[in-house]
């Protein structure tokens, strides 16, 4: 197998846009459904599409990581931040049609109890969008991913000296 270093894999932001494509298509083929087999393939292409989103998040997030100086990178997890409640109301919804299937029993044989039941527990702690709580005003204490960076950005910044050089505390330099 082949090693490709994260500085080789092609880059391109997936956008909210994509994401609400690829779940209208997953809810249309959940309607038209006439078995089991059809919820299983209309599943398949849906999270190959969220596949692609969370490659492309996990990739400008690792590149972030990297180097917390880069505007581009910075930029990209704003983005991701700022639309990460919508991809989590869209896996919110996905898991509800699963759910709501007429042929759940037979989805819950192929795909496993666990799975359900790990969708019923998330459905009965979610708070839903028109929940007071979102319309604060203050969306910086909903946005977790915001203030993570925040903290890992100042830690990385702090230089620590060392008998012959500095080094940040997130990448101690080895001789």
């Amino acid at each position: 197998m082949a090693v490709i270093k994260v500085a080789d894999l092609p880059y391109k932001r997936y956008t909210i846009e994509e994401g609400k494509a690829a779940f209208e298509k997953f809810e249309n083929a959940m309607k038209e459904a006439m078995c089991a087999n059809c919820v299983m393939r209309a599943r398949k292409a849906f999270r190959a599409e969220m596949r692609k989103y969370e490659t492309q998040y996990s990739l400008a997030y690792c590149r972030y990581t990297l180097n917390t100086k880069d505007e581009f990178y910075k930029g990209e997890m704003d983005y991701y931040d700022n639309v990460g409640p919508l991809f989590s109301e869209i896996g919110t919804n996905y898991a509800a049609l699963m759910l709501d299937s007429p042929y759940r029993t037979d989805l819950e044989k192929r795909l496993g109890s666990r799975l359900f039941k790990m969708w019923e527990i998330a459905r009965k702690t979610s708070l839903p969008r028109s929940s007071p709580i979102f319309r604060r005003k203050t969306p910086s204490l909903l946005n977790t991913h915001s203030l993570c960076r925040l903290w890992y950005s100042s830690i990385t910044a702090r230089k620590c000296p060392f008998p012959f050089s500095a080094a940040s505390l997130r990448t101690p330099t080895v001789r």
